[in-house]
């Protein structure tokens, strides 16, 4: 058995290696002391054996990807929120490739071929689901999983899933109190991981990213510039400036005009950054994109500043999941399904092919006859999908600026409170809302929206929206497009657009255009 390990991303955190030993990231160990850099390295080099790693799998808290050789076995293993992909590809009966640059690896594949099945669902969600790529015969290690290789045979194993038949049966009241101290240690370890370094928070009006700025200002953390970019009269920038004030930190703003838009997929670095972002499994997130370039280009905050983005509080806390779970009195895969395809699978205008999609979907999609924890098979598909695939891999964008970054929201102490949580307490949020609101902001002042005036959002697709957007006159859409278009957004969907040398409004939305063009490109490289 040949393993070939080629290690190559180490733009915003490095790769340590030390014989066949292989780690990235961060992580609180068993004794709650942080490790990184050699320290997580020596942490990894102690493991000795398969009974041992697995037990430790279960309670390091961070993100962090590691390669290790124990017991003539080779282990690649990611964390629960995949925050550094692994891909791995086998040549042939005795040569397996692992690496962390898909880009790179598809140079070793002969007469590589875009799977047809997995180029239709990234155009309906905006990323690959299970262990696939775009690729044929091509793979990603899935969030809190590893691979294991050995006897030239590769076997995948998930250490975490996002499943329990155990529920709090506190009060209501005592659930609160829980949750503003798992809140505070979640902090704690936060502040100890920062070593004293400028922190950016990119700040928008919502509850997860004025909690990590509040809670920054509570541990009295000073060294904290949050930042705002796009339509400079929208909502969200407005509320930003103004929670940022109360707060008492810096705030700086981009302004995301034509100008700054105009050519940018000519762009070197754009270049490079879409294919490092997307590894032929995602799409690439440009939203905060142009605002940290210009960060990093005007030397807003030093190269070893840390990136806190609020990633991902209204997932982990039960606002995700659809109304259907909590109406029905029995919930059957099939309105499992139907939440998943109607909630995530709507990026395509049409849905002709969503009927194709299902099998996959079904593979992917745990699920019993136990109805009493139903909501925990759709929880752990969209954390292992779309949260790991989507929403925490926008964090690219920061490391290819050279930045490192912390999700503190998905501290595992965190998720594993909101796991436990009885059900009747997720819906719209309702706990964490509450503790947030009537606890942890109310000290600031800031237990109310700041802007409750949002503007009607840019369409969705849907069945009935998209036979509206057929019959609707082009200027009448691109007015109420603007309306809602607080990123101006639309100056870069005419950027794509006209590359793809499109005359038409067919992206309703900045992922559809993105998902669009990137299939574009990949189909002419």
């Amino acid at each position: 058995m040949l393993v070939n390990i080629k290690l190559q991303n180490n733009i915003g955190f490095k790769w340590y290696n030390y014989k066949n030993i292989h780690i990235k990231g961060f992580l609180f160990n068993e004794h709650n002391n942080f490790l990184s850099g050699k320290r997580l390295l020596d942490y990894f080099c102690n493991i000795k054996t398969k009974k041992e790693l697995h037990a430790k799998l279960k309670v390091v808290n961070g993100c962090f990807t590691a390669i290790i050789f124990i017991e003539n076995s080779f282990f690649a293993i990611v964390d629960i929120t995949r925050t550094f992909p692994l891909f791995y590809y086998q040549e042939n009966d005795y040569h397996i490739l692992i690496s962390d640059n898909a880009n790179i690896m598809i140079k070793r594949i002969k007469n590589a071929k875009i799977q047809e099945i997995s180029k239709i669902e990234l155009l309906f969600t905006g990323y690959v689901t299970g262990k696939n790529t775009l690729i044929e015969n091509f793979f990603q290690i899935q969030a809190g999983s590893y691979i294991e290789i050995v006897n030239d045979k590769i076997k995948e194993n998930f250490y975490f899933n996002y499943y329990t038949n155990y529920f709090f049966n506190e009060s209501y009241n005592e659930l609160k109190e829980k949750l503003r101290k798992i809140i505070y240690k979640t902090f704690e370890r936060l502040i100890a991981s920062l070593n004293n370094r400028i922190v950016v928070v990119p700040l928008s009006s919502g509850f997860d990213s004025r909690l990590i700025v509040t809670m920054l200002n509570e541990f009295g953390y000073k060294n904290v510039i949050c930042f705002s970019y796009g339509n400079r009269n929208s909502f969200e920038v407005k509320a930003s400036r103004k929670i940022a004030k109360k707060i008492g930190y810096k705030w700086y703003f981009v302004e995301y005009s034509k100008k700054i838009i105009k050519g940018f997929i000519d762009d070197v670095n754009f270049n490079h950054f879409y294919k490092y972002a997307t590894n032929l499994t995602s799409i690439f997130h440009i939203q905060d994109y142009f605002a940290i370039k210009n960060i990093f280009e005007k030397k807003i905050v030093p190269n070893d500043a840390i990136i806190i983005p609020g990633h991902t509080g209204d997932f982990i806390s039960g606002g995700h999941i659809p109304d259907e779970l909590f109406n029905s009195s029995e919930v059957t895969k099939q309105i499992l399904l139907s939440g998943i395809i109607e909630k995530h699978y709507n990026l395509k205008l049409n849905d002709e092919l969503i009927d194709y999609l299902i099998p996959k979907i079904n593979k992917e999609l745990l699920y019993s006859k136990n109805h009493v924890n139903s909501h925990l098979y759709y929880e752990n598909w969209e954390m292992k999908e779309r949260q790991a695939k989507f929403i925490v891999n926008a964090n690219r964008v920061y490391e290819f600026w050279g930045y490192e970054h912390r999700i503190p929201l998905w501290d595992l102490e965190l998720v594993d409170f909101f796991l436990h949580l009885p059900i009747k307490y997720k819906k719209q949020s309702l706990l964490y809302r509450d503790v947030l609101s009537n606890i942890i902001f109310k000290k600031y002042d800031l237990q109310k929206d700041v802007n409750s005036k949002r503007p009607h959002p840019i369409f969705k697709p849907g069945k009935f929206k998209t036979l509206l957007l057929n019959i609707t006159p082009k200027m009448i859409y691109q007015i109420y497009c603007k309306r809602g278009d607080y990123n101006n957004f639309r100056y870069m969907i005419q950027e794509f657009q006209k590359n793809m040398k499109q005359n038409t409004y067919n992206s309703v939305s900045i992922n559809q255009a993105i998902s669009q063009w990137y299939l574009y490109k990949l189909e002419r490289s």
